[in-house]
């Protein structure tokens, strides 16, 4: 698997972060192509959409979407979201934090969607582990 500092934004982590990060499964729809779903089997955004009629939800690269992400991550600790400017649009860097006491995730990035999405893989990934450590009685 890509490391998540070398993940670039399109389809492949908008895809890790709607199945790892906001819990949602990619299911037929209505015959109109895929769609993201959450596990009441509601529809929750356009995955592939061959007509064309819903625009993809793309984390990574939409503002709207990357938003969702840090609000969903808002409800399970702390979001810090940071950018320094600099000379040109290469040069601004966003730096983006979610944490809770079992977990932490950190990015820095030119754009702040792609910097929200590799955070929140992190945090997922920390909790996980650490959900794992005392599942097995050893202390995170």
């Amino acid at each position: 698997m890509t490391k998540v500092n070398e993940m670039q934004a399109g389809p492949k982590t908008d895809a890790l972060v709607a199945e790892s990060v906001m819990n949602w499964l990619s299911r037929e729809w209505n015959n109109e192509g895929t769609a993201w779903i959450n596990n009441h089997g509601v529809y929750m955004a356009a995955h592939i959409d061959p007509v064309g009629f819903n625009p993809r939800w793309s984390p990574s690269t939409q503002t709207t979407d990357a938003w969702q992400v840090a609000k969903h991550m808002a409800h399970l600790g702390a979001v810090n979201i940071n950018h320094w400017d600099g000379n040109s649009c290469e040069d601004t860097i966003w730096n983006v934090i979610f944490a809770a006491p079992h977990y932490r995730g950190e990015a820095s990035c030119h754009t702040v969607e792609l910097a929200i999405c590799r955070a929140a893989l992190r945090a997922i990934s920390d909790l996980n582990k650490n959900e794992d450590r005392r599942n097995s009685g050893v202390q995170p």
